[in-house]
């Protein structure tokens, strides 16, 4: 009986560890429009995926970057559900939410082109996930 109690508290730790940063498109110069646009910004995203078996209820949990001179950039999930095997692209520029894309809304470019690291925290604070890249990296760089 104990046993069996203990697997029900592990399982949902171990289907939230699924929940992973998988690409990082963060210099969308070669790729895309004007850099100083929105279309721009939101060809710099995040690719999330989740390799588990049930969808994960994802409000509030957090996509950051590294500080860069005191200040970090904060994406905070809407109420939003990664269905398994799916995978959702976090834009930084502003768009329309679809299941697929969430967007940040922000005005400004959040992740280095020399180095930085994307990081995924759950709502409790826990880091679920991390994707580091430096001058050496090619876009996209796959975590």
């Amino acid at each position: 009986m104990a046993i069996a109690s203990l697997t029900m508290l592990v399982a949902p730790a171990a289907a939230a560890g699924a929940v992973k940063i998988t690409a990082a498109y963060y210099d969308p110069v070669p790729r895309g429009p004007d850099p100083d646009t929105n279309a721009g910004r939101n060809q710099e995203y995040i690719v999330i995926r989740n390799g588990g078996t049930t969808t994960m209820k994802m409000a509030g949990w957090v996509l950051h970057d590294v500080a860069r001179l005191g200040v970090t950039h904060k994406f905070v999930f809407p109420a939003y559900g990664l269905k398994p095997g799916k995978s959702v692209r976090v834009h930084t520029g502003s768009g329309t939410n679809t299941a697929t894309d969430l967007y940040w809304g922000e005005t400004v470019y959040v992740w280095g082109d020399d180095s930085d690291t994307a990081t995924l925290q759950n709502k409790a604070g826990t880091v679920m996930s991390t994707c580091s890249w430096g001058i050496t990296s090619t876009v996209p760089h796959y975590c």
